[in-house]
């Protein structure tokens, strides 16, 4: 079998253009889906973490004063694009709200914790004495030694 540009080339073609109408449905239902999560999305974000939304909002002012075009193109696709833009916050504020669990609890543990506790009073209280066995006499291990040889 020979390579033929003109019957490969309209193959790959059809096949890249398969791909590429599989990708926009995939992207449309996902924008569909997440239209329909974002009220959740930014309620949920807002609990974990508010600090989220005005960080978004000094980020679209500081790019209104610096590049108002820029400025007002972020502002265009915030409004276009708000499903994606909850699902960002949302994963941002998850982020940060785990980052701050995680560096509370090694604070936690660092710091350790305040145990509970009673006082006691001490006593002073000699162990008793045990008496010690006496050792074994043992015969002397020389003359023992020296016997062997008589």
């Amino acid at each position: 079998m020979t390579f033929s540009f003109r019957s490969n080339g309209i193959w790959s073609l059809l096949v890249m253009v398969l791909v590429l109408v599989g990708l926009f449905y995939l992207a449309r239902g996902v924008y569909i889906v997440l239209s329909w999560a974002t009220p959740v999305l930014l309620i949920a974000a807002a609990l974990l973490d508010y600090k989220v939304f005005v960080r978004f909002g000094k980020y679209v002012i500081r790019l209104l004063q610096g590049s108002p075009l820029l400025g007002v193109l972020v502002v265009v696709l915030s409004v276009v694009a708000l499903p994606l833009l909850a699902a960002i916050l949302f994963f941002q504020a998850l982020a940060s709200y785990q980052t701050g669990r995680i560096r509370r609890e090694i604070e936690r543990r660092h710091q350790g914790e305040w145990a509970e506790y009673e006082e006691v009073e001490i006593v002073d209280v000699e162990p008793p004495r045990v008496a010690r066995p006496e050792p074994e006499k043992r015969p002397d291990d020389a003359a023992d030694y020296e016997q062997l040889f008589d």
